[in-house]
């Protein structure tokens, strides 16, 4: 699923541009980096010590920093083609 979700990224950020293999691999990195650290939050939401209120306003946040970034990603694309 995570790949899927990478390469569908890949292909919206660097279609069209000339993209070096490091900076292939590094934004690739990122973006791992991103979803494991994702991963960790959600799955502290589980735990005991975690009331369910304190587990609904972990993923709200999550949600309102995604959409955000997602925003400015499409505003970024939009403006470059």
């Amino acid at each position: 699923m995570i790949r899927r979700e990478w390469e569908a990224f890949a292909k919206a950020i660097f279609t069209g541009m000339n993209v070096s293999e490091v900076q292939y691999r590094e934004t690739r990195k990122a973006f791992y980096a991103g979803a494991v650290a994702v991963f960790g939050v959600v799955n502290a939401v589980g735990e005991p010590d975690v009331t369910e209120d304190a587990g609904e306003a972990m993923l709200q946040s999550i949600q309102d920093d995604l959409e955000a970034f997602h925003s400015e990603l499409k505003n970024e694309i939009r403006n470059r083609n």
